[in-house]
């Protein structure tokens, strides 16, 4: 890999981590547009930055067959030994392509923002926090080494904290933020120990990679030729399931996911852009960035695959029930990072990247236009509560309606193209497999089938709500629509990108998807995939139309039979519940033993009570010989003098 050094990509961080400085400087201060002006023109200088580093890279000169990256080597962070680390960042078509997700997308919900977040009190650390993810955002994605890969993924967990549990006065949000706080804990505990069992494999075979990328995808083959077979694989397998149980985490798989539908209790935008867009596809990222790594343990991509596969369905499943309309897009989020790692198992890892993009603008925009119904309703989130919007929010219904369309797989939006790719490697790719294939398509069905009732009941029949509020319906601000058309705009053409050949994903990430064997995928597998695809998005749209548009008893007839297991979708199959069982409550248990029995009774009472207790008998007890009376103190003048008149003598005797 040909690097080259330019200082110019330290502007890309550096923009949004001064607008988080400005406005957090300015959190006290009466809420002002200055604040989401200036928060919003650091993301978008830092997109421009990212535009520039994107010319120069593509400008710059490499030897034949290799890749030209960009390095900026600042100051060596930690020096321990032999081991330096640096706080260095690297830009590569990888991390191009995050970074336009990061700053492009999170530049146009910075602008939504204004208008949602604009007469909240406390909306100038709103934005503070917004710009400090972005922040740490950036440096997850251009981090040179995996130590600073890891303060990007702690950052960016520490701004998820804060902005679910931004409205902190209510409770619940509380709550869902420690949870958020808490699940990533178990992911982050993982990924650190696969970060040291590396740190470990590399300098026992004398490798010296300071954990840089680079070094250590250059000494990858070097390393396993210097190890036994066996042993390697069984180390590789190890570092790889742990990095995927650290991406589980942060990318809400099956059985961390649980944080992710709860953290719908922040700020709409926060949904869309670390929930839906961003943080949430750091684990995918990761595990393409190391794909090396992933590429030699079969049994790791197996796990993923199956882990992504069951997460998509089961997902999909709960979505189907929920009457939350930011709820189904929680659900759905998940799912659709079950699709990411299905591609990821599947050895896609292009087709997993190029899903992540096309995800990042269609499920913003329907977190967006999620926020824009929940706006001209005052509030109110229960689509059994909406009905009939398309006439009263035209502009909201066709860029919700755009964005319906290119999650649910259908012809020429960009999520047809990109699930269609992961369908295509799960059916017949170098690790695919029928189970893998079968579950996938089904998911798919499920997908277009909750997503357009999700369409049909926000924004067709009548509307089911208070009448009193009926009359108040009214579009939003150009401030907050203005985004959803340019959102719109890409979730349909930014799929049309795999008729360009340098713009192609397979093409601008070739390097990534070398590691993996080639498929050898015929064309009628790929026209056998597509239609299998396309009818199972369009057999999803027709089941919704006729539950929910067309006048028949179907619905009534399922609920009926299936009233039982309805109910079980309704409480997410109950899973909080059990973890509350078997985990949290134990857990409890055991800190309410701790504290009043080990911390209160032996610690407190016994020991620290104990020696308090003793003290002050041993004080009292010479605080007698103080009492202030003379004839007290010549009668131990007294004794003192016998004793010692005793002792002289005694020895004289001898």
């Amino acid at each position: 890999m040909h690097q080259i050094n330019m200082n110019f990509i330290n502007l890309i961080p550096l923009f949004p981590l001064l607008g988080a400085i400005f406005c957090f400087a300015l959190r006290d201060k009466k809420p002002s547009i200055l604040c989401g002006i200036t928060a919003s023109l650091m993301v978008f200088l830092s997109f421009v930055s990212s535009t520039a580093s994107v010319f120069a890279l593509s400008g710059a000169a490499s030897p034949a067959g290799t890749e030209t990256v960009i390095v900026s080597n600042n100051f060596t962070w930690i020096s321990a030994g032999d081991l330096k680390i640096g706080c260095d960042l690297m830009f590569d078509r990888l991390s191009a392509v995050m970074l336009f997700v990061v700053t492009f997308v999170g530049f146009l919900i910075h602008i939504y923002s204004i208008g949602y977040m604009i007469h909240d009190k406390d909306s100038n650390r709103f934005f503070s926090y917004l710009n400090l993810f972005v922040f740490f955002m950036i440096i997850l994605v251009t981090a040179k080494n995996l130590v600073l890969m890891f303060v990007g993924w702690e950052g960016v967990g520490l701004c998820s904290y804060l902005l679910i549990s931004f409205w902190w006065s209510d409770p619940a949000n509380a709550a869902a933020g420690r949870k958020a706080f808490i699940t990533n804990r178990i992911g982050d505990f993982a990924f650190l120990s696969a970060i040291f069992i590396l740190y470990w494999l590399y300098k026992s075979c004398g490798f010296e990679t300071g954990f840089d990328f680079i070094k250590l995808a250059e000494n990858f083959k070097a390393l396993s030729a210097a190890l036994p077979s066996s042993g390697f694989v069984v180390i590789v397998d190890l570092v790889c399931v742990l990095l995927f149980i650290g991406a589980s985490g942060k990318s809400a798989q099956i059985p961390l996911y649980v944080w992710l539908p709860d953290a719908m209790a922040g700020p709409t935008p926060v949904s869309a852009l670390i929930h839906a867009a961003t943080m949430v596809t750091a684990g995918v990222y990761m595990c393409v960035r190391l794909g090396f790594l992933f590429a030699a343990s079969a049994l790791a991509l197996k796990i993923i695959a199956f882990t992504g596969v069951l997460t998509a369905v089961f997902a999909a499943v709960i979505a189907m029930a929920q009457t939350d309309i930011k709820k189904v897009l929680a659900y759905s989020t998940v799912s659709q990072l079950g699709f990411m790692f299905i591609a990821v198992g599947c050895g896609a890892f292009t087709s997993a990247i190029f899903h992540l993009a096309t995800h990042a603008f269609f499920k913003s925009l329907l977190f967006l236009g999620a926020g824009s119904v929940i706006h001209s309703l005052a509030g109110e989130q229960d689509i059994m509560k909406m009905g009939g919007l398309r006439k009263l929010i035209p502009g909201t219904f066709t860029t919700f309606f755009i964005g319906v369309y290119a999650i649910s797989g259908l012809p020429l939006m960009s999520g047809f193209f990109s699930k269609d790719e992961i369908l295509l490697y799960s059916f017949a790719g170098p690790h695919s497999s029928a189970i893998f294939y079968a579950l996938a398509t089904l998911a798919s069905f499920l997908t277009s089938l909750y997503m357009h009732r999700l369409l049909f009941l926000v924004f067709y029949g009548s509307f089911r709500g208070d009448a009193k509020k009926y009359g108040h319906i009214h579009e939003s601000p150009a401030i907050m629509t203005v985004p959803l058309y340019i959102l719109a705009f890409f979730s349909i053409f930014s799929g049309f990108i795999v008729f360009f050949k340098s713009l192609n994903f397979k093409t601008l990430l070739a390097s990534y998807q070398s590691a993996i064997a080639a498929a050898n995928i015929s064309h009628s597998s790929e026209y056998s995939v597509m239609g299998i695809a396309l009818t199972a998005a369009f057999a999803g749209l027709i089941a919704a139309y006729k539950f929910y548009i067309s006048s028949n008893d179907y619905l009534s007839k399922i609920n009926n039979a299936f009233a039982a297991f309805i109910k079980i979708q309704e409480n997410k199959f109950y899973i909080d519940e059990l973890y509350d069982l078997i985990i949290i409550s134990p857990l409890k248990s055991v800190s309410i033993f701790l504290h009043k029995i080990i911390d209160v009774k032996f610690i407190d009472d016994y020991i620290v009570g104990g020696t308090v207790r003793g003290f002050k008998y041993i004080n009292s007890a010479l605080s007698d010989a103080q009492s202030g009376r003379v004839q007290g103190y010549l009668s131990a003048m007294a004794a003192g003098l016998a004793v010692m008149t005793v002792y002289v003598l005694y020895n004289s005797i001898r």
